[in-house]
Parts: structure tokens; sequence; C-alpha cells
């Protein structure tokens, strides 16, 4: 062995084999380390994703057949509570939180579009009762609102369902 790699190596060829484990160590530990900063960036870092309000219709179901004329629909909600616009404004700042406040609009086999063309708004109950006065295919399409009227857009709904009449 040359003299000059003896001096870099003070122990010898035997004290080399013992550096390349610690050297194998350090990138295994290098390796771990990337994927734990990885992964804070892929799940965050106790930064919690904005939680934004729901809008789910759970009747009538998709797809299903009811009985007419009178069809009940309800929905559910998350991150959002039923007011009128001043009870609305009211609730957001006593919880100083993200809660939305407002109404649902219901749509009757036409698209989402203005408030006038809505059946019925939702503004205090999660469920409504809806006269379909023609048996066949229907669908309904349910938006949320704020106090203002904007629409929420993350609060959006729609099923097709059958209803047969007596």
């Amino acid at each position: 062995m040359n003299s000059r790699i003896k001096s870099m190596n003070p122990g010898g060829a035997g004290n080399l084999g013992a550096l390349n484990k610690t050297f194998r160590g350090t990138k295994v530990w290098l390796s771990y380390s990337v994927l734990a900063v990885a992964a804070m960036g892929f799940w965050g870092c106790g930064d919690d994703p904005v939680a934004e309000p729901t809008l789910t219709i759970e009747t009538p179901a998709n797809g299903s057949t009811v009985a007419g004329p009178k069809v009940l629909l309800k929905v559910k909600t998350t991150l959002f509570s039923f007011a009128g616009g001043a009870a609305a404004k009211a609730s957001a700042a006593q919880h100083d939180e993200d809660i939305a406040g407002g109404h649902v609009h219901v749509f009757l086999d036409k698209p989402a579009g203005l408030d006038a063309d809505a059946v019925v708004s939702l503004s205090k109950y999660d469920t409504a009762t809806i006269t379909i006065a023609t048996a066949g295919w229907h669908y309904i399409i349910v938006q949320g609102a704020n106090a203002n009227h904007d629409d929420v857009e993350s609060m959006r709904d729609s099923v097709m369902f059958t209803v047969n009449l007596p």
C-alpha cells in the first residue's frame, strides 16, 4: 500500500472497511431523511388543509324510484349552517370560524342557474317536500349559497330518479 494512502487512513486497510460501513450508514440515514422531508411536503407539516363546506343529497337516492306526487328531498351538509342573510352573518361573527351560512337552492329538471329558477330554497331545514306532477325520469340539482346569494362552489350535488304516480 502506498505510504500516502496509509497516512490518510491511519488505521491501515482494516479501518477502511469500518469507514465504508459508516458511509453506508450515512447514506441510509440520508435516504430516510429525504423520505421524511418528502412526506412532510406531501402530507404537510402541521398545516391542515382548509376544509370546505359540502352538500350531498341523501333522499331521493340516485337511480331510485319514488312514489309521487310528493317527493321528499333530504340533504346533508358539513361546515354549513342554514340561516337567512342576517342570521348567517351574525353566526359567522359570533363563532369566528369559517363556517359558511346561508341556504340551498333546489332546481328541478333545470340546470342550476338563476335563483329565480329554484323550486325551493332550504334556509332553515335540511328537508323539503317537492310536488312533482308528472311520472317518469326527473333530476334535482342542489347548490349551496351564502347569505349574499353567491354560490358556494364546494356545495353542489345532483340525482336522477323516477317518479311513479298513483
